[in-house]
């Protein structure tokens, strides 16, 4: 019960940091945001995650589905690499994405990560292109099916997510 309960408190902390309801819905509009998008897709860690803490190396792929106020940007899509300390039951990690906007533009970004088994919750900047100095801020919970087996017989080696990516107004 009290693993349980750490687990809710270590997945639900970094989504409650950025405003992130139960399912990923931004709990404000964009308002302040330059965007506020939902961000859907998958990571492939090398050479795979295990119970025990490794060095992990780790690449992105995903969708963003966006509200903006600064911007026309409604689409993106995401590709990026991190590296990190990472075991099933969590780790630190830093990344840097590409996205590529449907309005032609592309955002380079950078992200550190904090990850606990199910979740994963990050801050970071855009270090170029569209929205250049803005704050980033991500919410993730992560699925992968069977991945308790998966992590006590061998190692995970894909995760599916789901969450927010915040752009602006997170600083």
């Amino acid at each position: 019960m009290v693993r349980r309960l750490a687990l809710a408190v270590a997945i639900a902390t970094p989504s409650l940091a950025l405003g992130v309801g139960p399912h990923g819905v931004s709990a404000a509009s964009s308002g302040g945001n330059a965007a506020d998008c939902s961000f859907a897709g998958s990571i492939a860690p090398t050479p795979g995650v295990t119970y025990a803490p490794g060095e992990v190396t780790y690449t992105m792929a995903g969708t963003l589905d966006c509200l903006s106020s600064a911007s026309t940007v409604s689409h993106g899509v995401v590709t990026g690499k991190a590296s990190g300390v990472r075991s099933c039951f969590g780790g630190l990690s830093g990344a840097t994405m590409t996205v590529a906007w449907d309005d032609d533009q592309t955002s380079a970004l950078h992200v550190n990560f904090g990850d606990a088994a199910y979740g994963r919750g990050g801050y970071g900047v855009v270090d170029a292109g569209e929205f250049k100095g803005d704050s980033v801020a991500v919410g993730l919970e992560q699925r992968t099916g069977g991945g308790e087996v998966k992590c006590a017989t061998g190692k995970v080696s894909s995760y599916e997510f789901g969450g927010e990516l915040v752009i602006g107004g997170v600083g």
